[in-house]
């Protein structure tokens, strides 16, 4: 029976396949601010493959935030593709599509060029680190260019296309003439993206051919992976500051995002940040954070509630404002029996996706409140401590609670006016100023909390001293 056992080798700690599948999403050009292969899933894919060497040098630390950064501008572009084709008529759309893929490709390339760049000079360094024979340095005796400076030179140039090309045909939009309504150039704009695809498709599809092969050769250069795994499991596995301090600075991003799209901003009846985007955010940090959350159950099940009342909520609004104009609203009521006859529809669920989100703040509050008690106040070297030391601790978590009270109270407030709104159809200025801006107090304080407890965090297990 023993022999039918064969010894299994620990999974690797560099995720040599996410990085391959990452490559996938990155290689393609954009359309206008149109991406076919969403960056953000390539960047969550590489966040996931290097997740554990951020410890290993300063570079690779580096290069984590720029890339994540690369992430919310890959989710920018998402949003700004929402924002215009569903809101902006055909009119307004050549403009603002200009402005939109400046800011995204402007983005993209910046801290693309910024994040593999600190990537694969901390991957060089890690090589070098565990041997001279290693994958990533060949060639460079000889005295040539080493393979990761190859790729990481070809990168520059695929971000750098990728963003000229897509915003080449978008310029054209700028010899609209708003009086005879007459673009010589924008007529053509359609035959211009198409070539302005082919240039940079064929230095991705390059760029990913030898993208593959570097990682596939330095997931097979033993002593290199073998030097990994070894010093991972030495020194930083077994670090439950490290842990906790990673888990929780990717995961409260996650959640400020969050709350950002929670905001309500409201124009004749329909949201521009719905808040099923909030949800994948909330969704992303508590799939960081799971291993020291407290109360998982009940914040997925209040997750998982929201999301569903939220998306029904969202399809029912654009429907019904779809054939009935906000502005008109009470015009509709008295002549349109179908607008009547649904309008208990709309308020139904509004009221139900209202209260599963206040279900959800309250599970995030419970939380919030289990980090407080479990990672912040004393470390372990410190429970021999007089009893003062002990109680000064209390008094510092009990504050620290109390400042949950103002965000979370903000956010409530921030859910009843989006209820109000749809009961009665509040439809003035006035009232959706007001909503955002206890929105953006909401978002404001919930991000100083957030950054009070990593501080907590932090002191407690001597990270950054």
């Amino acid at each position: 029976m023993e022999t039918n056992k064969t010894e299994q080798k620990p999974k690797r700690v560099f995720g040599i396949l996410f990085m391959i599948l990452g490559s996938f999403f990155l290689f393609n050009p954009d359309v206008m601010v149109i991406d076919f292969l969403p960056d953000a899933i390539g960047y969550i894919l590489i966040l996931f493959g290097i997740r554990r060497l951020i410890d290993f040098n300063a570079k690779i630390a580096k290069a984590r935030k720029l890339l994540f950064r690369c992430l919310l501008v890959g989710a920018l572009q998402l949003f700004s593709i929402w924002l215009l084709f569903v809101f902006l008529s055909d009119y307004e759309r050549p403009a603002m599509t200009l402005i939109a893929t400046m800011l995204v490709v402007a983005g993209n390339a910046l801290f693309g060029i910024l994040g593999f760049k600190s990537l694969f000079e901390g991957l060089e360094k890690l090589s070098s680190q565990a041997s001279d024979d290693a994958f990533m340095l060949s060639s460079k005796k000889e005295g040539k260019r080493s393979e990761v400076d190859r790729i990481k030179y070809l990168t520059y140039a695929l971000l750098i296309t990728r963003a000229v090309f897509a915003i080449l045909p978008e310029i054209s939009s700028l010899s609209w003439d708003e009086y005879t309504r007459v673009s010589p150039l924008f007529e053509h704009v359609s035959a211009m993206r198409f070539l302005s695809f082919i240039p940079p498709l064929i230095l991705g599809i390059v760029w990913l051919v030898k993208s593959i092969r570097l990682w596939v050769r330095t997931g097979r250069d033993e002593p290199v992976m073998d030097y990994i795994d070894r010093r991972y499991h030495e020194e930083f596995e077994h670090d439950e500051g490290l842990a906790v301090h990673h888990a929780f600075s990717s995961g409260f991003v996650a959640f400020e995002i969050g709350t950002v799209f929670l905001l309500p901003v409201f124009i004749d009846g329909k949201n521009y940040l719905p808040s099923f985007l909030a949800l994948v955010f909330f969704t992303i940090g508590v799939i960081y954070t799971r291993k020291f959350l407290g109360g998982k159950k009940l914040l997925l099940l209040s997750l998982s509630l929201f999301s569903v009342l939220s998306v029904a909520a969202l399809a029912i609004q654009y429907w019904y404002f779809g054939q009935f104009s906000m502005s008109d609203i009470d015009l509709y009521l008295r002549i349109d029996e179908t607008a009547a006859s649904f309008l208990w529809l709309i308020r139904l669920t509004a009221l139900l996706e209202s209260a599963a989100a206040l279900f959800f703040l309250f599970a995030l509050y419970k939380s919030y409140l289990s980090i407080i008690d479990n990672y912040t106040g004393l470390t372990i070297s410190e429970h021999s401590e007089p009893e003062f030391m002990q109680r000064r601790v209390l008094e510092t978590q009990k504050r620290m609670k109390k400042k949950l009270i103002l965000p979370f109270a903000l956010g409530g407030g921030t859910i009843l006016l989006y209820a109000v709104f749809f009961l009665v159809f509040v439809n003035y200025p006035w009232f959706s100023l007001l909503s955002t801006i206890v929105g953006l107090a909401f978002a404001f304080d919930h991000y100083m909390v957030l950054g009070s407890l990593m501080e907590a965090i932090e002191r407690k297990y001597y990270i950054n001293e």
